[in-house]
């Protein structure tokens, strides 16, 4: 009798650790379905990092505008001493220059041509300068002209 209450209790827990787990797998799944349609309508939840956690969407879609404007918060302060364009930088890595950097970030090619046109109507010179001496209002009309010019998918 003892080995009959001890199988039934062993088959009970069983059922219910069974249950748990059909129960879980279930709400995984809900949450994956719910976020391939997030993301397929554009939205996320999940924070996209570009230079240490630049970029950063919850809940809401940021605007390209809003976008540039972290990015040149982002680089005036972290690249505010390196070059503004690549061929002055001293390394070649993804952040040794100002138009490596929005290149990069825009997947394209054409930030030095926007560098050098905001030097010239600044009167800075581009060799010679660093993101320092630029204006976020600068490096957001710099990143906005790259991203336009592009093959960056654009909404």
């Amino acid at each position: 009798m003892m080995k009959n209450y001890k199988s039934l209790i062993m088959v009970g827990l069983l059922m219910i650790l069974c249950t748990g787990a059909l129960l879980l797998g279930n709400v995984y799944a809900q949450k994956s379905v719910e976020t391939a349609q997030a993301a397929s309508n554009g939205q996320t939840d999940a924070p996209e990092s570009l230079d240490g956690g630049l970029i950063q969407q919850q809940d809401t879609q940021l605007t390209q505008i809003q976008v540039s404007r972290k990015i040149a918060r982002n680089c005036l302060e972290k690249m505010a001493n390196k070059s503004l364009l690549q061929k002055d930088a001293k390394d070649d890595w993804g952040d040794s220059s100002l138009e490596n950097f929005i290149n990069d970030v825009n997947a394209g090619n054409g930030a030095g041509k926007a560098i050098e046109r905001i030097c010239k109507e600044a009167g800075l010179n581009p060799h010679t300068a660093k993101v320092r001496d630029l204006t976020e209002e600068q490096i957001v009309e710099i990143d906005q002209e790259t991203y336009r010019n592009s093959d960056h998918p654009k909404n």
